[in-house]
């Protein structure tokens, strides 16, 4: 048997930059232009997308881009425009369905507009939450997007540096910054008021967290109590069913301690005020008969 050393040139090394001269250098913004027949400003005009490009321009120096395997320095590109070319995400939890869908949102929103995203999971622990909001506010990132857990209000404002900062998720925030969320109570008072229209007068709610515990589970069951309410349905503190603050998962063994405790009526439907919760849920409740909802 022979042994064949493959050598690796740098050109299959480096796929797509191609050499420029014989020196094996890569091809740069000048080596365009020169070979387009055009200015470098020009060159740079149809890479960073600016429309004021006629179309045959614009071709020629896409031609030329791909003939020569040019590739822009898109850090070095940044540098020059005082950005990182970085948005932060930061999420308490990457593995739960909710986080994850919004992370793949973010990602997609991302790459179109030629960013790139660094995500953070922060488990929601205090701590936690202000290393990462400082750690990436350094200089690191163009600005972020924060759903904070522990942090809120005061807290919070201590953390914060000059980076552009979007919060999501109901934590107050104090008009600390730019804050975008949904009206959790019209979305519960809505869900009850769907269950009781088509003929369920027993409703569960289930992610109920006990005060002082803020957020979207009391926004919900405040919402769940008003639905009660507007339909004229009795209050059973019974049916406002507990689940962890933060590991969702385990909702499922709770629910089935809730349906199957003698000598109680198990609710018809169920309005979960904590929305992951509602993946597991279902695979519980159906067994006693119960169909699940959730704003």
């Amino acid at each position: 048997m022979t042994a064949v050393k493959q050598q690796t040139t740098r050109d299959q090394a480096a796929p797509g930059r191609k050499r420029s001269d014989g020196a094996g250098r890569s091809a740069t913004v000048k080596d365009v232009a020169t070979l387009a027949g055009v200015s470098p400003k020009t060159v740079s005009n149809v890479i960073n997308g600016f429309v004021h490009v006629s179309p045959a321009t614009r071709e020629r120096v896409q031609r030329a881009i791909r003939e020569l395997g040019y590739r822009p320095n898109r850090v070095a590109r940044n540098l020059r425009r005082g950005s990182t070319g970085m948005i932060g995400l930061v999420l308490p939890e990457l593995d739960v369905p909710y986080f994850a869908e919004l992370g793949r949102h973010f990602l997609t929103t991302a790459e179109e507009h030629g960013r790139t995203l660094l995500i953070e999971q922060t488990l929601g622990d205090r701590e936690r939450e202000a290393a990462v909001i400082h750690g990436l506010g350094d200089q690191v990132v163009d600005g972020m997007v924060v759903s904070p857990l522990a942090l809120h209000g005061s807290a919070l404002a201590s953390h914060l540096g000059t980076v552009p900062l979007v919060l999501i998720g109901e934590r107050p925030s104090g008009g600390l910054a730019d804050h975008v969320v949904i009206d959790n109570v019209a979305a519960a008072q809505e869900a009850v008021s769907h269950l009781v229209a088509v003929g369920r007068r027993r409703i569960a709610a289930i992610g109920v967290q006990p005060e002082p515990y803020i957020g979207t589970p009391l926004l919900r069951r405040t919402g769940y109590r008003q639905g009660l309410e507007e339909a004229g349905l009795p209050l059973d503190p019974r049916l406002e069913r507990e689940t962890p603050a933060t590991t969702w998962p385990r909702a499922p063994g709770r629910w089935r301690r809730c349906s199957t405790r003698p000598n109680r009526r198990t609710p018809c439907s169920a309005s979960t005020t904590r929305s992951p919760s509602a993946h597991c849920a279902p695979c519980t409740s159906a067994d006693y008969g119960c169909r699940t909802t959730w704003p």
